[in-house]
């Protein structure tokens, strides 16, 4: 009873940090509603190429730094993340993420008529601000793997492994996800497409037996590029 107790408690820790780690992107309205005013003295609107990457620089880091207190965290309640995963992936489970990552690259060329590295690339028609954007990516997308990682830990905490579900993207999918349709001003499409984006990482996840670093080299692939 005792030990049943402490793994319900030990999964409603790891869902708890699933949600702050998606509350983590709120940092980037409190960056742009309070702290780049006072830096810049000027609205979003108005910044300069310079003020632009530096928004996206100052975000990364507000991102990341307290996602590093959220795994280390996580690994003092004793539920460490295993990095290399639970098994070799097979053959099999290769095809499967093969056609997630087919599947994510359609989303991103009904979004951009190209790949989306190209597209960026082209709006931005700056080094400088592209290579600002895309740091800023790659610590959005490691926040996206976070979250997949704590709630699929919670899941499988709850149920010992034993049901094969993709509950970290499904979680994503909720929060993350359908997000987008409120952050984009009510774009139904990409708040949809983010949703699907979300339970496809979850699939994937599961697919890649929970490499993590396999896992963000999918979100990398199918997300930035």
């Amino acid at each position: 009873m005792k030990r049943n107790w402490r793994m319900k408690d030990l999964s409603k820790k790891q869902l708890l940090l699933a949600f702050v780690t998606f509350l983590l992107f709120m940092l980037e309205l409190f960056s742009l509603g309070l702290l780049e005013p006072l830096l810049f003295n000027v609205t979003y609107n108005n910044y300069t190429v310079t003020q632009k990457g530096f928004h996206w620089l100052i975000t990364a880091v507000l991102w990341f730094v307290p996602s590093i207190f959220l795994v280390r965290y996580s690994n003092r309640l004793g539920e460490k993340i295993n990095y290399r995963g639970s098994a070799r992936v097979t053959l099999k489970n290769w095809v499967r993420v093969g056609a997630l990552l087919f599947a994510c690259k359609m989303i991103t060329f009904i979004d951009w008529q190209t790949l989306k590295v190209i597209g960026e690339f082209d709006r931005k028609g700056n080094l400088y601000l592209f290579s600002t954007q895309y740091l800023y990516y790659f610590v959005e997308v490691f926040l996206l793997l976070l979250i997949v990682v704590f709630a699929q830990k919670a899941f499988d905490i709850q149920w010992r492994d034993s049901v094969r579900v993709p509950f970290g993207g499904l979680f994503l999918a909720i929060t993350w996800g359908a997000f987008h349709f409120v952050s984009t001003g009510g774009d139904f499409w990409n708040g949809l497409s983010c949703m699907i984006f979300s339970i496809i990482c979850g699939w994937a996840y599961l697919y890649l037996n929970k490499n993590v670093f396999l896992f963000y080299l999918f979100l990398i692939v199918g997300y930035l590029l």
